[in-house]
Parts: structure tokens; C-alpha cells; sequence
């Protein structure tokens, strides 16, 4: 573990692999989280300072466990996905062909709210653009 580190915070771990020109890569993981499906790695790029990396982690696993964290690429319903383009920021985009209608929006999280109700607003963007559209579960 690095030496500014006395304990990490629960479901993160510090993990090493030796390379074959016996560098070591160094990075954390955020592992069985209830509200995270999958492993969520850190950059294992040598190039960033492992506290970086430490940070960029501890702040996932606090949107995490405030609701405002979602993965780079999300589809919640048939059509709809979730893009984290910014540390900051994230992307909701229709994208769906429906009786040889496309229909596209997108919409800029507030993260101010949380994720669920990012999508009612979202929903009711669609509905009142596209009142036609049926929006199917996935």
C-alpha cells in the first residue's frame, strides 16, 4: 500500500501488476459495492501519481454512495443511455428508431440531482417533445 495511505475506505482496494520489464503498475479498485454492479478500475497509467488515482477513486465511490455516479456508458431504458464526457458532467441521449422514425435528444445531468430524478426530468423533455414516442423497458 502507498506510504500516504494508513487504511482504505470500504470496497476499495490497491492493487499491483508487474509488468514484463518488471515495472509495477499501480491502482485502485472499488469491488462489491451494492450500488455497483461491476469492478471499477483506476488508470493503471504510470504517468499519473498513484495519489491522483487515489483521489479520482475516492470521489467515484463518494458519487456512488450519494447516487450521482454512473458508469461511462449506461442504458437505462431501450434507447437511453447514461455518457460520463467529464469527470463533472454527464450525458443522457435518446437514440432510437421507432415506425421509421429516429428520434435523438440530449440532456445535461444536474448534478444537483440525483440520478433518478435526472431521468424524470429527461423523461418528461421526451414526452413533451416527442409525445408519439413509446419508450420501451431494455
Amino acid at each position: 500500500m502507498p506510504s500516504f495511505l494508513e487504511e482504505l475506505p470500504k470496497y476499495m482496494t490497491y492493487n499491483t501488476t508487474e509488468l514484463k520489464n518488471g515495472q509495477v503498475q499501480e491502482y485502485f479498485r472499488i469491488e462489491g459495492h451494492p450500488k455497483l454492479g461491476k469492478v471499477l478500475s483506476s488508470s493503471k497509467s504510470m504517468n499519473i501519481p498513484i495519489q491522483e488515482k487515489y483521489m479520482d477513486m475516492l470521489n467515484k465511490l463518494s458519487r456512488l454512495e450519494n447516487d450521482t455516479y454512473l458508469p461511462k456508458t449506461y442504458e437505462f431504458l431501450k434507447g437511453i443511455t447514461c455518457r460520463n464526457y467529464d469527470d463533472s458532467k454527464l450525458l443522457l441521449i435518446l437514440t432510437l428508431l421507432q415506425n421509421g422514425q429516429r428520434y435523438h435528444m440530449k440532456m445535461v445531468c444536474n448534478p444537483h440531482l440525483t440520478e433518478s430524478e435526472n431521468m424524470e426530468v429527461f423523461m418528461e423533455r421526451i414526452h413533451s417533445r416527442f409525445p408519439e414516442l413509446v419508450i420501451e423497458p431494455r
